[in-house]
């Protein structure tokens, strides 16, 4: 019987048939409930249709027979149809909804309809270097044009990957691998405590004296007396310092060549009054120790009695042993007795007298040798006319040490060890010097240098890389170095010992060449298609609002035929073509119909397409994989990469394109508001996560957007410098310039975790471990985890407890970096300024360790 309402029973209004399944599908659900007649259900309600009280006993018989029945089989078979249809029915209304497709070319034409097609990945970008040939007979320059490939050294499981350049490029020699200085100007100032020579067996030992000396105690000597007043008042005379060598180290750990010489006191007297040398400092080292000529006269007492004098002795003379320099000497005032014959005290050398509690320099101008039989000895003595006479006269001969011979020693520089950064660096002079705007890649090792094992270097302390522009090169007066200042400041630190700058760099981008005929122009068809036979198309870098183009050309009878997003605005006559892509990164090409764009004209294979092959993350190259030359340019020795793969991006999945879509209608390539910026920064090519903060910088407003880019193994790394730039463009061509911009790579703040716990003994250790591990590293990591958000231990707590066969653990413990001290709550900042602006900050797991709970 009907109940009345007109709905075939179906409604429940009938207690004797059962209601059809109550479908709802509440919003923001991931899938949607629309099998109606699943089989259970149809096969119920057609019995309960049989078992009508209103049709014949019969037929009611047959609703309650087995399922082995023919007339219930039947029902069965029908029953099966139904939820065979009601599933597809299903399936088909998920692909209908950008939320709840499942398949990619679902999401692909579900955005097509406004205007947005999934991104298509970014070949990565990489620098190649390269070395010419430097033999004898080899030209100095050679040129390397663009598009010049260079393979890559497959590693286990890998396969070769072709990059190419993107310039051409005038490579030299001299610039292969340009050394950075190792020596700098040596300051010898107030508090210097020890001296490097360079050079070793100089012949200075512990125990010796050296004398730092400079132009104004040679100055001061050459003064006349009449006009010293004034540079007594500058203390002249006294800028000079001799200091007790206490060790000598030739060739220290990693500076082969150089000897350091520590001394016993500081330079200087006093830091209010340092009266230290500052004008062509000189270090010398005095090669002689004597003495005054009578030093070991006896004593008159031993001679003759106390009083008179023995004769032929005056009591002058015997005032003369005392103080060698009384009035009325028989030698001039400014000449010093050394006894001994010293032929190497020259004029313009340095002689020091020394007394226990005092010591005075003085400047040879004149030496003579003699002879003198004074005293009660005799002997050879060498007469030295000094400089000045200030203080001779406290000299005695008995008590007076000289130290003569002076010789300089190699002290006008020293090593270079502070680590290499900023954005100047000192080089070897090169002919020609580097010129403006010229790419380089500095290449050298972090602040320590590479251990002395070369497995052990090659192992544990990769060469650092990163690149860099010439603004300027200034070479030195002295031409043996010269000054680079870079466009930027180098991100790293280098050891000075192994810096290098390769000159001879040329940008180059993951993707092989491919030459193509696509086919035959038919002008009879309407909307002509061809399609690639290789894939996926390579995409490069652009500063459009995708930030990717096409590497795809196509040529009609040598013409070429541009590319447009779509043939509804183009005119009958307008060579144009649109680009779609499959799933497999494959390319249909598709022509106008006369009235959309320009039929293709009749011909022979005389469509040719241009393209190049890769791209993602099969481009992610390791430093130094790139070395082979396919076809090695003239005058070319060699090539690789100093630094790894960057800034690629592998094509768009179905996930990131769900959520990327709706951004397109959001923004429609424009960016007005500070969430604009962000989501024009999430549509990016290349951008894994981003973040738009407003930042007050203590004088205007501005809009800091944060960027990470792709990383190997599907997370995320800070935005290279050309992402940066080319988003930067991409969100100066699409924003109102009245607000300043700061476009920076993110900030990733690494940290530990550490949890202990129990397993399920049903399952084993190593499995349950494993698993969370992954469970941590997908909830941990960006982009699953955002800028500027915190890591709770209660959060992670129940990550680990949600793995199965975790029977119990303890509460996580975090730290922040890894190893400082553990705490609950780990913070990750907003874009800020803070001197500078500064990007957002993610927090990333990076050290986790798994204890057994007890």
């Amino acid at each position: 019987m009907s109940c009345g309402c007109g709905c075939g029973g179906g409604c429940g209004c009938d207690p004797l048939r059962p209601p059809a399944p109550d479908v709802t599908n509440p919003p923001g659900q991931p899938a949607l409930a629309w099998r109606v007649a699943p089989h259970s259900h149809a096969l119920a309600r057609m019995r309960a249709a049989l078992a009508d009280p209103g049709l014949p006993a019969g037929v009611r018989a047959v609703a309650g027979q087995d399922a082995d029945d023919p007339m219930l089989a039947l029902l069965d078979a029908a029953a099966v149809m139904t939820d065979v249809v009601s599933f597809y029915t299903e399936r088909i209304a998920q692909e209908a909804y950008l939320r709840t497709a499942t398949e990619l070319t679902s999401v692909r034409h579900l955005a097509g309809m406004i205007g947005y097609q999934p991104r298509p990945g970014v070949a990565a970008a990489v620098d190649i270097a390269f070395d010419v040939e430097d033999a004898p007979g080899a030209p100095p320059e050679v040129d390397v044009p663009a598009g010049t490939p260079v393979q890559s050294v497959p590693g286990q499981g890998e396969l070769p990957q072709t990059f190419e350049t993107g310039a051409d490029l005038r490579a030299y020699a001299v610039w292969n691998a340009i050394p950075g200085a190792t020596a700098g100007p040596q300051e010898i100032d107030f508090a210097t405590d020890a001296i490097w020579l360079r050079g070793t067996a100089l012949g200075v030992r512990a125990g010796d004296g050296v004398l730092v000396v400079g132009a104004e105690r040679r100055r001061y000597g050459r003064t006349p007396v009449h006009s010293r007043a004034a540079a007594d008042r500058r203390r002249d005379d006294e800028r000079w310092d001799f200091r007790i060598v206490t060790a000598v180290e030739e060739g220290p750990p990693g500076l082969a060549g150089w000897t350091r010489l520590a001394l016993a006191e500081r330079i200087g007297w006093r830091r209010s009054t340092p009266l230290t040398a500052e004008e062509g400092v000189q270090v010398h080292a005095f090669a002689t120790r004597t003495n005054l000529f009578g030093w070991n006269a006896p004593m008159a007492g031993l001679l003759a009695g106390n009083d008179p004098p023995p004769p032929g002795i005056t009591n002058g003379e015997w005032d003369d042993i005392g103080n060698p320099f009384p009035p009325g000497n028989p030698h001039p005032a400014d000449v010093v007795e050394v006894d001994g014959d010293h032929p190497r005290m020259v004029p313009g050398s340095w002689l020091l007298l020394e007394r226990p509690d005092y010591r005075e320099l003085y400047a040879v101008e004149a030496a003579d040798p003699a002879g003198g039989s004074r005293f009660g000895v005799s002997g050879r003595t060498t007469r030295l006319r000094v400089d000045i006479t200030e203080n001779l006269d406290t000299f005695g001969r008995r008590d007076t040490l000289v130290r003569g011979e002076s010789r300089p020693l190699p002290a006008a520089e020293r090593p270079l060890v502070e680590p290499v950064g900023g954005r100047r660096l000192t080089l070897a002079a090169t002919d020609p010097p580097l010129p403006t705007g010229r790419r380089v890649v500095v290449t050298g090792f972090p602040p320590g240098g590479p251990p002395a094992d070369p497995l052990v270097a090659a192992a544990t302390a990769p060469p650092l890389a990163e690149t860099a522009v010439v603004l300027a090169c200034t070479v030195a007066a002295d031409g043996r170095t010269m000054t680079v200042d870079l466009d930027r400041d180098l991100i790293l630190s280098y050891d000075p010992r192994g810096l290098r700058v390769r000159g001879n760099v040329a940008p180059a981008s993951h993707g092989e060449t491919v030459v193509q005929p696509l086919g035959s122009g038919d002008p009879t068809l309407a909307f002509q298609r061809m399609r690639t036979r290789r894939g996926p198309l390579t995409h490069v870098r652009d500063d459009s609002p995708a930030g990717a183009r096409s590497t795809l050309e196509v040529r009609v009878d040598g013409v070429r035929w541009d590319p447009v997003p779509a043939l509804d605005t183009a005119g009958p006559h307008d060579r144009v073509h649109t680009e779609r892509l499959d799933d497999e990164g494959l390319a249909t090409v598709t022509t106008g119909d006369g009235r959309h764009g320009a039929r293709l004209p009749g011909g022979v294979e005389n469509v040719v397409a241009t393209y190049r092959v890769g791209v993602g993350a099969a481009g992610a190259v390791r430093a130094g994989q790139l070395s082979i030359l396919p076809r090695r340019p003239y005058g070319v020795r060699a090539a690789a990469n100093p630094g790894p793969a960057r800034d690629w991006a592998d094509p768009e999945q179905l996930d990131a394109a769900r959520s990327h879509a709706p951004l397109r209608i959001r923004t429609l390539d424009r960016a007005v508001s500070v969430a604009d910026h962000e989501d024009f920064a999430a549509g990016f090519a290349g951008v894994t996560l981003a973040r738009a903060d407003d930042v007050w910088d203590g004088r205007e407003q501005v809009v800091v957007v944060s960027a990470l880019g792709a990383a190997a193994g599907g997370g995320a790394a800070p935005a290279g410098p050309e992402l940066v730039a080319a988003l930067r463009a991409a969100l100066v061509a699409a924003r109102d310039p009245g607000t300043r911009l700061a476009v920076l790579a993110g900030e990733t703040v690494p940290f530990g975790l550490h949890v202990d716990l129990a397993h399920d003994p049903a399952y084993p250790r190593a499995d349950v471990e494993s698993a969370v591990r992954a469970a941590l590293a997908a909830a941990y990591t960006p982009p699953a985890l955002g800028f500027a958000t915190g890591v709770v231990a209660s959060r992670a707590l129940v990550t680990v407890r949600a793995v199965p066969g975790v029977r119990a653990c303890t509460l996580p413990r975090l730290a922040a970096p890894p190893g400082a001290a553990a705490v609950d709550l780990l913070a990750a900042l907003p874009g800020r300024f803070a001197g500078t602006l500064r990007p957002a900050q993610v927090l990333t797991l990076t050290d986790l360790t798994i204890g057994v709970m007890s």
